[in-house]
């Protein structure tokens, strides 16, 4: 879609669709072995391992907007 608006697709030396793709990767093939109750731990206090996902990528996300 990038490339359709502004003529071409200018990724910086790190983006975000190959960096987190290997974490996120591992870690589907981990809960497909394993099973998905990794995603309900509760870390770091109390908080839910699946809801931590959600805030870091909607972190990034707004990130990324402001840095543009």
């Amino acid at each position: 879609m990038e490339e359709y608006y502004i003529g071409g697709l200018f990724l910086g030396v790190g983006n975000g669709v190959t960096d987190g793709s290997g974490p996120i990767i591992a870690l589907f093939i981990y809960a497909g072995l394993c099973g998905t109750d990794i995603f309900k731990r509760e870390v770091l206090g109390g908080y839910v391992v699946g809801h931590l996902m959600g805030y870091a990528l909607i972190g990034t996300q707004v990130i990324s907007v402001f840095m543009k």
